[in-house]
């Protein structure tokens, strides 16, 4: 049987800081709905007596609204499949706390100052989310950062506290923000450092023995959706139909050229771009000669290019400079940030942190990044893409983009490899990219729209934006991986289409009169692990003109079928979403100057 409870966001946490004065409670879910904060309670079904549990409730808040009986037939499936998610223990690494209201998957051998875990939970639209969340106990901010810090930042500081033990596999939330004298040994739900993301688990491996390909797969993100969902419809399948993930049929882009030779014909429209112009290699550190000498010979070694070292600046300038961590620092807080921009100048700056080892060797991969983010501005300056795309046409398409934080819509056309972009103020015959009514779509004054592109053939308008949907590998891989039968050697092309199609290359699809696009990894000579799953954008048609006319999906995909903005990888959105965004980055720098 269970309750719902109209309480404040408090509750939940009450209930987490009193499990044991509560025992009737098997699980609680809780979520904000018309301004109302809905705590779903499971109990045993004739063992809660509903006047008891609303006594000992109110005596945990006394701002608590009514009680209601229910059914599971009364109430939402996603809500249904979050109560009984919590209560699966049927796997030897889920570990959690059912008042949490999530289900943690425990990924760490042994008690630490930071830890890892799988959280799980399903969105209202029957999305299951896995993410990866970084637990840090509040003595390691201490210890490594100033005791004011932790208590006022704006993430940190108002963050819930919790009390882990590895050992009983509780997770226990005691606390929602920072208050004096609070217990060393309890966590923050944040990594290390701030905005450091928590690494991801490889979907597959490509090589390597199969027992390491299979225990690969299963301890993943995509192996433990599949999993928790064979287990639900196990233990639960008398509360709904049998669960499965949707399959649709999708078409694909694929140029058929492996990754490593993508991005060998990238080096090489690169360096065919520089062999005329100059370089200035420009050290603003003040310090560090020796890897300026280093950052050169690295050059001189490995690529033709005329980069010469200098104090003073050119047209087109590397810039190297310290990141914001440097100047956190106690000992650099009198220092000046030395960051670059230039009205007349093409710059980029690089952080000696990201570009050199703590060894004094280069970083290959960041210098070469380097070089080719500095190509793109040069690129932006000329109006001209064809250094980089000389096969591309999308003279039929023009591309808008809003910016929140200069209030501007910026319009992208182009004519063969010619390009202009300028910022628009309003429109009234096309009313889609005034301001106003973009800003009115979110109360945050942003937008979920991406970008907006008009197709000038149709006439017909259309606003890109992300879904909560993710592609996973096909259902054989799960079940060859589960049965330890057949191979999970699918290196080969027919293998990587029949496991991981959603993965790979750029897929489309048409449902509900919308279109649906995702870009996965660049599927001939892949990596062995995809890092993050790609996420699955909508293309909706705004004004409703000459639909039986389709958008040129195929000269869309064009425009993400490139490896120099993402470098050596597909890029989610439209090349020219990246020069508008440098764009609007140049014009921000110069009003700060």
């Amino acid at each position: 049987m269970q309750y719902i409870a109209h309480a404040n966001t408090f509750l939940a946490l009450l209930l987490n800081r009193n499990q044991e004065k509560l025992p009737q409670i098997k699980a609680v879910s809780y979520l904000k709905e018309n301004n109302k904060d809905i705590v779903y309670i499971l109990t045993d079904k004739g063992k809660t007596n509903i006047f008891e549990l609303k006594r000992s409730l109110t005596e945990l808040d006394k701002t608590i609204g009514k009680i209601e009986q229910r059914d599971f037939a009364q109430v939402e499936t996603s809500i249904i499949l979050n109560l009984l998610l919590i209560q699966l223990q049927v796997f030897s690494t889920v570990k959690g706390c059912n008042l949490l209201g999530k289900l943690y998957f425990n990924t760490n051998t042994e008690e630490s100052k930071k830890l890892k875990f799988r959280e799980v939970s399903f969105s209202k639209n029957l999305v299951i989310n896995i993410q990866t969340r970084a637990f840090t106990e509040i003595s390691f901010y201490q210890k490594h950062q100033a005791q004011e810090l932790i208590k006022n930042m704006k993430s940190w500081g108002r963050s819930p506290r919790y009390e882990i033990n590895l050992q009983e596999s509780k997770i226990k939330q005691v606390a929602n923000c920072y208050h004096e004298g609070e217990e060393n040994d309890w966590y923050l739900k944040h990594p290390t450092i701030k905005n450091l993301k928590p690494d991801q688990t490889p979907f597959f491996l490509l090589n390597g023995k199969v027992g390491q390909a299979r225990a690969s797969f299963l301890t993943s993100k995509s192996g433990i959706a599949y999993y928790l969902i064979d287990q639900l419809n196990k233990h639960y399948s008398q509360y709904f139909d049998e669960l499965k993930f949707r399959e649709v049929q999708t078409e694909s882009h694929d140029q058929g050229i492996s990754q490593k030779k993508r991005g060998d014909n990238l080096l090489k429209q690169i360096q065919k771009f520089w062999q005329d112009k100059e370089i200035t290699l420009l050290d603003r550190t003040q310090e560090n000669s020796s890897a300026i000498k280093t950052i050169s010979d690295f050059f001189e070694q490995n690529y033709p290019l005329k980069i010469t070292s200098s104090q003073k600046s050119n047209h087109y300038n590397l810039v190297l400079i310290h990141d914001l961590d440097y100047y956190a620092k106690e000992d650099n807080k009198d220092k000046t940030d030395a960051y670059y921009s230039s009205q007349t100048e093409v710059v980029q700056n690089m952080t000696v942190e990201g570009v050199m080892h703590k060894s004094g060797t280069v970083v290959k991969s960041a210098l070469v990044n380097a070089v080719k983010e500095l190509t793109i501005k040069a690129i932006l300056e000329s109006e001209d893409f064809s250094p980089l795309n000389t096969e591309i046409n999308l003279d039929d398409f023009i591309f808008y983009k809003y910016y929140p934080e200069s209030n501007q819509t910026l319009e992208f056309t182009s004519h063969e490899t010619n390009f202009k972009i300028q910022p628009i103020t309003s429109n009234y015959d096309d009313p889609f990219f005034l301001n106003d009514l973009l800003i009115e779509r979110n109360d945050q004054l942003t937008t979920d729209v991406e970008y907006i592109l008009l197709d000038k053939q149709s006439e017909n308008y259309y606003a890109v934006s992300k879904t909560t949907l993710k592609p996973l590998p096909a259902p054989s891989l799960y079940e060859a991986a589960t049965n330890q039968k057949g191979t999970l050697a699918y290196h080969g092309k027919d293998a990587r289409n029949k496991y991981l199609a959603g993965l790979i290359n750029l897929n489309y699809f048409y449902q509900h009169d919308q279109l649906f696009y995702n870009v996965g990894m660049i599927g001939n000579g892949m990596q062995n692990k995809e890092p993050v799953a790609s996420v699955i954008r909508k293309i909706e048609c705004l004004n409703n003109k000459n639909l039986s006319q389709l958008l040129n999906v195929q000269q869309l995909l064009q425009s993400m079928d490139v490896v120099w903005v993402r470098f050596k990888n597909l890029t989610v959105l439209p090349f020219p979403i990246k020069l508008m965004n440098e764009y609007i980055r140049k014009n921000q720098n110069n009003e700060k100057r």
